[in-house]
């Protein structure tokens, strides 16, 4: 019984080291320097807490973003831990090309309404010539 393991065993390791040896580990240390990959989602959203980041929404498609703000916590049971005091935005982003986007919104904090405008004007990738990712915001909430 026990030489039938040892010789499963031998079989076994000879076969996974068939299995795993099929790669060069150096080929896949080497960068491959015609191969441009530009950089996508350095952020997961177009919006990161109150503010822009510089991602831009597909194109062809609508977010929908609501946006919450909250009073003041410590005033407790009178406003409802900042909850009766609450501002809301509610606004529509607009992917029109892979590097412009729109959007409007309104707020309401005195009922206003926003629109903006965001072009992508660099996009990081893994060659030197362009290691941060631009992006231009015109108006905006």
């Amino acid at each position: 019984m026990t030489n039938q393991k040892l010789i499963f065993c031998v079989v076994l390791f000879f076969i996974s080291v068939n299995l795993n040896a099929q790669i060069p580990a150096d080929s896949l240390l080497k960068p491959n320097k015609h191969l441009t990959l530009n950089a996508e989602q350095t952020f997961s959203n177009t919006r990161l807490i109150n503010g822009q980041t510089c991602e831009i929404t597909p194109v062809g498609t609508m977010d929908l973003n609501i946006s919450h703000r909250f009073g003041l916590f410590k005033s407790g049971f009178y406003n409802f831990f900042g909850l009766d005091e609450a501002h809301m935005r509610l606004g529509f982003d607009f992917g029109i090309t892979n590097n412009f986007m729109i959007g409007l919104g309104h707020n309401t904090h005195i009922g206003t309404y926003d629109a903006f405008a965001k072009l992508k004007l660099l996009r990081q990738n893994n060659n030197n010539n362009r290691p941060i990712s631009l992006t231009f915001l015109m108006g905006g909430p």
